[in-house]
């Protein structure tokens, strides 16, 4: 049992702590599920060592932020002191618990729709247009600070490394290092540019296959003997991340989003957080559009889509030794389907991405 207090207003709160929540914990910080023994209920905490701070004015300064920036598309503080756990001194923030996780959570799970990736996308930059007029910078947009709240609408969380914009730039503190933006490498100073960049590869990361990432991450690493540098090269040479690697079924609107939001000069991107939503909710296409991976050895992958009338279609990329083929299905109705195999042979594995992109993009979606 942990109580932590708030000297500033007097305050005291017990709480028991559960499970850590998230993918591993957090460099300077974790977070758990706890039980407000006041309340009786589930919330989050987040815990940083007292000591990982040189000025006590530290203490509160992301609860302070995240209080301010109270919007339903960023996560609320509900408290912020100061308590000792294991012989140890903390500075506790506890916010709501959300058990539907993070975008980054759902992501891992399965592919997105077009559309569930433009409304969680539309969410939570409006949370981040909103700290914007509040003058503050995040510094840290990444799928795994995009939390679903129990409605399901995406809220912004985590604000450990956001900074107060009193001027045009600022300087960007400790940031997370594949989200790297060009500007930072090569002056350090950051605007709300940086919040664009980050929102951008955001975008793009559920545009693709974790593994995707994670894979051109490890490519642009290795480049060189150190990592932070090769990865930095990369990064201002254009080839991390590749913008032009994307599943098939993502509209080319969506792309010119992502690569404009993702620019190396910060004058080339978005001027707005606002700019950069107007032009990504006129996104209109493929909505509806998932992709399905098989699981299978044999790298079986799969698109569908239901159409307004109900009807179901099925785009197949299959397997065999060498050649790739495709095969299309369309669902008439509830007891009849049309499979055809609309080309086989193919000899690599991108160019049968390619072909799938095509029929995602034909209105017959290739079956006759």
């Amino acid at each position: 049992m942990v109580k932590a207090t708030n000297k500033l207003v007097s305050t005291e709160v017990e709480f028991e702590k559960l499970d850590p929540i998230g993918n591993g914990q957090g460099a300077n910080s974790d977070v758990y599920k706890i039980r407000d023994v006041q309340l009786d209920t589930m919330r989050a905490v987040k815990q940083i060592e007292t000591s990982k701070f040189s000025d006590i004015d530290e203490y509160f300064s992301e609860a302070q932020k995240m209080h301010k920036s109270a919007h339903p598309n960023v996560v609320p503080v509900h408290f912020a002191g100061i308590g000792t756990d294991n012989s140890k001194d903390y500075v506790y923030t506890v916010m709501n618990y959300y058990p539907k996780g993070s975008l980054s959570g759902l992501h891992e799970q399965r592919p997105l729709t077009v559309e569930e990736i433009i409304r969680f996308s539309l969410q939570f930059l409006t949370g981040i247009a909103y700290i914007h007029s509040k003058g503050i910078l995040h510094f840290d947009i990444k799928p795994s600070n995009v939390l679903l709240k129990n409605d399901g609408v995406a809220a912004v969380t985590d604000f450990g490394i956001a900074e107060w914009l009193h001027s045009s730039t600022v300087t960007e503190p400790e940031f997370y290092l594949p989200h790297v933006t060009p500007e930072r490498i090569t002056t350090t100073q950051q605007s709300e540019l940086t919040d664009i960049y980050h929102a951008g590869l955001t975008l793009y990361r559920l545009c693709n296959m974790p593994q995707e990432w994670e894979e051109q991450l490890r490519v642009a690493k290795n480049q060189r003997p150190d990592p932070d540098q090769s990865l930095a090269h990369a990064v201002i040479d254009g080839r991390f991340p590749d913008l032009d690697t994307f599943l098939p079924h993502i509209p080319q609107k969506l792309r010119e989003v992502i690569r404009k939001a993702t620019a190396i000069h910060p004058d080339d991107r978005y001027n707005t957080i606002r700019e950069m939503m107007n032009e990504l909710g006129t996104v209109k296409r493929y909505l509806k559009w998932q992709m399905k991976p098989s699981g299978s050895d044999t790298g079986h992958e799969a698109w569908e889509m239901k159409d307004s009338n109900g009807r179901d279609f099925r785009i197949q990329i299959c397997e065999n030794g060498s050649d790739w083929s495709i095969e299309t299905t369309k669902t008439v109705n509830t007891t009849q389907k049309i499979l055809a195999c609309c080309t086989d042979g193919i000899d690599s594995h991108q160019k049968a991405l390619k072909r799938v992109q095509t029929f995602i993009r034909s209105q017959d979606i290739g079956v006759t």
